[in-house]
């Protein structure tokens, strides 16, 4: 599960940490023979194209919004 500066604001230290280990977790997965849902990269554009709040802003926590497009992810996949 991505956290909010990883969607938010992708420059960021807690960003760049995330979004590495997330690159080495989906490069390692087909070793692994692990499944990886790429959610960070589907909250990212609704975030950006969609103009949504998808995170609490003082939190970090998931908005209804953001509980919505993290559902829709899991149910079409």
């Amino acid at each position: 599960m991505p956290g909010r500066s990883l969607v938010e604001r992708p420059a960021s230290q807690s960003a760049q940490f995330q979004q590495y280990l997330r690159a080495k977790l989906v490069e390692s997965s087909p070793q692994l023979d692990i499944a990886v849902l790429d959610l960070a990269s589907y909250l990212k554009t609704h975030h950006r194209e969609k103009d949504l709040r998808l995170f609490h802003p003082y939190e970090g926590h998931l908005t209804a919004a953001g509980h919505r497009v993290t559902a829709d992810f899991i149910l079409f996949i």
